[in-house]
């Protein structure tokens, strides 16, 4: 299996249990973070941004199965694909989060990526379809 992979063929659009276990080891390194989210964080990932309450966020994040701080963790990585700082991740700029992942993919995969992670079919990846879609079960 790893044998056929190292080649670094493109791959079909990764499965959604590979895509799991990468941001799973993404939360891993999060939580190696101080367990405290401080306000002025908090007030600069997200509550100025999405107009959230601390409480709203922390409702938010327990939905999803994680703490504070890996959802401010995951968002810094977020942003760092985001590279037009528009609060949403486009194709091209997906495609870089997958090379980042170890994912190389086709052009129809990645359309059918961005489909899939796009609940609101906007064309764009906004934060919080990318995290609810990786910590869907």
């Amino acid at each position: 299996n790893s044998d056929s992979q190292s080649a670094r063929e493109p791959l079909p659009y990764p499965s959604k249990s590979a895509l799991n276990m990468r941001v799973r080891q993404l939360i891993q390194v999060a939580a190696s973070r101080p367990a405290e989210v401080t306000q002025d964080e908090l007030d600069i990932t997200f509550l100025r941004k999405y107009k959230m309450s601390r409480q709203e966020l922390e409702v938010r994040a327990k939905l999803m199965g994680m703490g504070l701080q890996h959802l401010c963790f995951l968002k810094t990585q977020f942003d760092l694909f985001d590279q037009d700082q528009s609060g949403r991740i486009s194709a091209s700029e997906l495609r870089s989060l997958f090379q980042k992942l170890g994912e190389d993919i086709t052009e129809s995969s990645l359309a059918e990526a961005v489909h899939e992670l796009d609940a609101d079919q906007s064309g764009e990846i906004e934060f919080f379809e990318f995290v609810d879609w990786f910590t869907a079960k």
